[in-house]
């Protein structure tokens, strides 16, 4: 007898009790028993979103049978239960056309992959699937800026002094805001921000969480604009918010005067003032490459390495490197932290990989309520759940990013050139220094020195 397989799922499974891969495989084996065919297996991923980029360990062992030759017939419910990404529909495609396997939908029919048109149907699906998914995170983007509109806060790592209440509200914690007022009293008797960081540690137990803090933690929760309700959008300031401030804007133009004025740098010496200093190094000895004025171009300087084998122009190296980390960053799906061993880097990756599977979940929702898979009530206490859970995470990734420059630019992939060029030297050549290798290669004898992309070697750690 001929062997059909089936492959079932859902993204969003909020009772764990598998009522929508049960349905769909339901209506699999009704389509199979019609045909004569024996059910060879089930593959099933429930409550995973196709196209988060979450790990489908089902999806994976069905393209591994599929490229073995074990899978004659393959049986879903629609299309886009196997991918809402073209990349992994591609991959269907392939391993189908490949090894002669048929597949068949409820929703759409069988499907011949052994002819163009029936690759195109596949293909035409799938980018409209995928073009559902995307429209769906555009509306996303849309409600955060529309709520930025109203005052509300737009989403996001919830600002130090502040707890969320729900829809964008966000409420005083007079803890954290206590904090926040006694550093800003400690700024203005001329406290240094070492000074202040030693004087919160001795004030608070030794299991507090503002022991695990650093000066850029509190040199970042003093400036953010937030603290005096004012609305940040893109990393400028668009208007006033509608939560009660912690500071007056007077109060807070004060706090950045004070700790923007070079004059307080008790180490200005040892202060890095360019982001590649100690940071960039020479492919032909590897010694650190640092910065000396030009001798030909008033006002302009240069990176020089330290055993003179080489020299180049210092910006349009530090603009070649921060467009580097600026693109990169500036994609959600970038997984920065992926395959590093630190405990840091793998509790961030885990984090985003969370927070973005909820993200599509809670996207997913719309679509399971269009199609009458879902009631109002389902919806509305489905989403708030959600919501809760990404709160939860957000909170977790934003006490990491406020002690790791690196972390916090990866979290905002939509402000993250802002957020790079308000760094100062030292932060950003800490990020090059995590992220980068960045070697000047000599220049030809002879030669000219060439355009900085030709003599500039970039790769990742």
């Amino acid at each position: 007898m001929t062997k059909a397989y089936t492959y079932a799922r859902i993204s969003a499974d909020y009772s764990q009790d598998e009522h929508g891969v049960t349905s769909q495989l339901r209506q699999c084996h009704q389509y199979a028993e019609r045909h004569g065919w024996e059910i060879g297996k089930d593959y099933i991923d429930n409550d995973i979103s196709a196209y988060s980029g979450a790990a489908r360990p089902a999806f994976e062992q069905l393209i591994h049978d599929m490229e073995a030759g074990l899978i004659p017939i393959l049986i879903c419910w629609d299309i886009d239960r196997l991918g809402r990404r073209i990349k992994d529909l591609h991959r269907i495609v392939e391993a189908a056309s490949k090894n002669k396997t048929q597949i068949i939908t409820i929703n759409a029919g069988a499907f011949d992959l052994t002819s163009a048109s029936g690759e195109m149907h596949v293909y035409l699906l799938g980018t409209f699937a995928q073009f559902e998914s995307r429209h769906l995170s555009e509306r996303a983007k849309a409600s955060q800026h529309d709520r930025a509109l109203r005052g509300l806060w737009r989403g996001g790592p919830i600002p130090y002094g502040y707890k969320p209440l729900g829809k964008g509200v966000l409420e005083i914690n007079e803890e954290h805001a206590q904090w926040l007022r006694q550093w800003r009293e400690w700024l203005l008797a001329g406290d240094s921000i070492m000074s202040m960081l030693r004087r919160t540690k001795a004030a608070v137990p030794e299991d507090h969480p503002l022991q695990k803090m650093n000066a850029y933690v509190i040199r970042k929760r003093l400036s953010n604009p937030a603290t005096a309700g004012l609305l940040v959008e893109h990393g400028e300031v668009t208007g006033k918010a509608s939560w009660e401030p912690i500071f007056t804007e007077s109060e807070h133009q004060d706090i950045l005067a004070i700790l923007r004025d070079p004059s307080r740098r008790t180490s200005q010496g040892n202060e890095r003032k360019h982001q590649g200093s100690g940071v960039y190094a020479c492919q032909s000895c590897g010694s650190k490459m640092s910065t000396h004025k030009h001798p030909h171009k008033k006002g302009q300087r240069r990176y020089k390495c330290r055993n003179d084998c080489t020299q180049i122009d210092q910006d349009p190296v530090d603009a070649l490197v921060d467009e580097v980390i600026i693109q990169y960053l500036s994609i959600p799906e970038n997984t920065l932290f992926a395959g590093r061993d630190d405990e840091t880097s793998k509790r961030v990756e885990e984090l985003r990989n969370e927070r973005l599977a909820l993200v599509r979940r809670k996207d997913d929702l719309g679509v399971l309520f269009a199609e009458g898979a879902i009631d109002t009530g389902q919806l509305t206490s489905g989403s708030k759940s959600i919501q809760d859970q990404i709160a939860v995470i957000d909170r977790r990734l934003s006490a990491i990013g406020e002690s790791n420059p690196v972390v916090d630019l990866s979290l905002d992939a939509d402000n993250v050139r802002e957020r790079w060029h308000s760094l100062d030297a030292d932060k950003r050549a800490l990020v090059i220094s995590e992220l980068l290798t960045v070697e000047i290669v000599k220049a030809k004898r002879g030669g000219s020195y060439g355009p900085p992309e030709s003599r500039v070697r970039i790769g990742w750690k």
